[in-house]
């Protein structure tokens, strides 16, 4: 009979180990190593969490027992510790030297204990290898026998965190049958699988971001010493079985089935700060720079529509209104998800002057903060869910806005208040670059990786000064100085010019994406017999994607991600957008347009039968060479 794979690849894990190492070392090793500080921030985690000595402990995935070492001479309660490796839990027993616990081999995914008889189910380092299914199976057990009211604590990986990639790279080159699994988890599973299981998430920390509270010094085996707060590397996720009866909002703010023991206050109304260059506001200073009429450069130039599909033509107005300013903001704000400041008295601020028929819209797109538009009152709320607070000293300049992990909107939202705040010779940069691309961007800009704090949009940040630019688009039209500012990237480059280039989404990040072009290869053909270079913009590095881009006379592609670059071409470049959508038509229009390039759009086919927001779609590719010819 065959093993499960998570048996098979530790026994063999761990029998390779004790074969090379003395005892001691293999069992360390075999959880991953810093055996003494990860048992003691495992355990101060836990008792953050409200762990008493009193309490029940299920360690699921127990390994040697680095945390039940922790936990021998404080917890006086129960204790159950389930490993799939014979070695490692006798090892942990025999460490810990207590006869009233239990140690035992752990059968699958079950937890084979009573229903409702535990405070706390702890998975640490477990989901990291299981497959996703089993992972569910093994949550819906735990809840079974959580007393109302208990936590599962589970340290997970997932690809928003930079420090995490390097684990997914090793994982990639190595290409055994029989490696150990290392699975990575995003957030919006975890919501589901909350949802489903009746559960609710409380916390959600990033791995590499100090969250837990120590009440001692944590020294790691390379020497490097915690003090005060720490941190486990993985990411740390939070769940409570509700107790009966209890009502909260959940995490799409819809009424949960069941909830947590502590009531969170209700939504209190906030008042939105419209214009904060019009306002006399406590503890901010605003510096106002420019309020503009932008004439257009540049309108849609042909709107090629072979499959006579709906869409409709973007009818693009003859000017464009901004207003730009900066503001300083001393302690008594606080930022919150991405874009809102918020303040005890004052009320909230966003990165922009916000019109009254933009309200509704304002956090479509930030569902980290704590704010939310009330339809009814036709105002705004905040919820005061708890989260953490982080202080920065100093003066920080802050780059954030909304859809920061979108790379168009980090482009022509981000990045151009991350070179300006250079210029204000801010200290630290506060600013969301959890992909490699962004931060090797962030880096191009001049900041290095000691000045800059990654924003975990989960907590909130109090800052002794606070810089903070507005955005300098509207509608995805960038402001001159946007412009003049991001192409200060191509300085120093050597641009030759000539470039004609096809940007591909079969490859890279937009491959995941539902919206596929379904006969790629015969328009990628089609374009390559007319002298076009097929490129996929992030599988090159930042100075590649800057440099092609500013040597481009030609850009083809379809929209999204890649097509954004096109903020690095010169003015007078042609461009043809491949849209199959309505929702982006107008933004990406605006775009192009304030670059000044020559530039039009030509329509896809997408596919009516499904909902999803990214549909597949088919291109015309007869009709979209007979448009780039009359370009070349």
């Amino acid at each position: 009979m065959k093993l499960p794979h998570f048996l098979s690849s530790y026994l063999k894990q761990s029998k390779e180990l004790l074969e090379t190492h003395d005892e001691s070392r293999a069992m360390s090793l075999a959880v991953g190593g810093d055996y003494e500080a990860v048992g003691a921030l495992e355990f101060c985690l836990l008792k953050q969490q409200g762990l008493q000595p009193q309490h029940t402990v299920i360690d699921a995935g127990c390994g040697s027992g680095r945390l039940a070492t922790q936990l021998k001479d404080y917890l006086t309660g129960t204790y159950v510790g389930l490993d799939v490796v014979p070695e490692l839990f006798r090892y942990a027993q025999q460490a810990c030297g207590r006869s009233d616990w239990k140690f035992y081999q752990a059968p699958g995914t079950t937890i084979p204990e009573r229903d409702a008889s535990a405070d706390f189910v702890t998975f640490f380092s477990v989901f990291t290898h299981l497959q996703h299914e089993e992972m569910y199976r093994y949550l819906a057990d735990a809840k079974r026998v959580l007393k109302p009211g208990g936590k599962i604590v589970f340290s997970f990986l997932e690809f928003r965190i930079p420090s995490h990639w390097f684990i997914f790279e090793h994982s990639v080159k190595d290409t055994r049958p029989d490696k150990v699994l290392n699975q990575f988890i995003d957030r919006d599973m975890i919501r589901e699988f909350a949802s489903h299981l009746g559960l609710e998430i409380e916390e959600i920390h990033d791995g590499h971001i100090p969250h837990i509270a120590l009440d001692r010094t944590v020294r790691w085996d390379s020497g490097q010493e915690m003090h005060g707060m720490g941190n486990l590397g993985q990411s740390v996720c939070v769940l409570r079985h509700a107790r009966v009866g209890d009502t909260v909002a959940s995490e799409t703010g819809t009424d949960a089935v069941a909830v947590a023991a502590v009531t969170r206050p209700a939504p209190a109304p906030i008042a939105l700060i419209a214009d904060p260059t019009k306002a006399t506001l406590p503890g901010c200073a605003v510096t106002f720079l420019s309020e503009d009429t932008l004439a257009r450069r540049a309108d849609i130039r042909f709107w090629d529509d072979p499959y006579a599909t709906e869409l409709k033509q973007p009818q693009l107005g003859e000017s464009v209104g901004m207003k730009r300013y900066i503001v300083e903001l001393d302690r008594s704000w606080t930022l919150d998800g991405h874009r809102c400041f918020l303040h005890p008295e004052a009320g909230f601020l966003a990165d922009r002057a916000v019109e009254d028929r933009e309200h509704a819209h304002l956090l479509l797109t930030d569902t980290d903060t704590n704010l939310a538009f009330d339809s009814e009152s036709r105002g705004f709320i905040e919820s005061r869910r708890p989260k953490l607070k982080v202080q920065l000293s100093g003066r920080v300049g802050v780059a954030t806005s909304v859809e920061p992990s979108n790379w168009g909107s980090f482009l022509t939202r981000i990045v151009p208040k991350a070179i300006a705040l250079r210029d204000q010779g801010c200290s630290k940069l506060l600013v969301y670059c959890v992909h490699p691309r962004q931060r090797e961007l962030i880096r191009q800009i001049g900041w290095s990786d000691d000045q800059v704090i990654p924003l975990n949009p989960a907590y909130q940040y109090v800052m002794d000064t606070a810089v903070y630019p507005s955005e300098w688009t509207n509608g995805l039209y960038l402001h001159p100085t946007s412009l003049s500012l991001l192409h200060r990237l191509s300085e120093g480059l050597s641009i030759s010019g000539g470039k004609r280039i096809y940007v591909t989404r079969k490859h890279g990040i937009a491959a995941r994406s539902g919206r596929v072009c379904t006969n790629a290869e015969e328009v990628e053909a089609a374009m390559q017999a007319l002298g076009l270079d097929v490129v996929t913009p992030d599988l090159l590095s930042v100075e590649e994607q800057i440099r092609l881009f500013a040597s481009a006379e030609l850009v083809v592609g379809p929209s999204g991600a890649g097509m954004f670059n096109a903020v690095f071409c010169r003015p007078g470049t042609a461009l043809v957008d491949i849209e199959s959508q309505p929702d982006w038509l107008w933004g990406h229009a605006n775009l192009f347009s304030s670059i000044g390039l020559n530039f039009g759009m030509c329509l896809g086919d997408a596919e009516t039968h499904t909902g999803e927001a990214h549909r597949p779609y088919r291109v015309d590719a007869s009709a979209l060479s007979d448009r780039v010819r009359n370009l070349l």
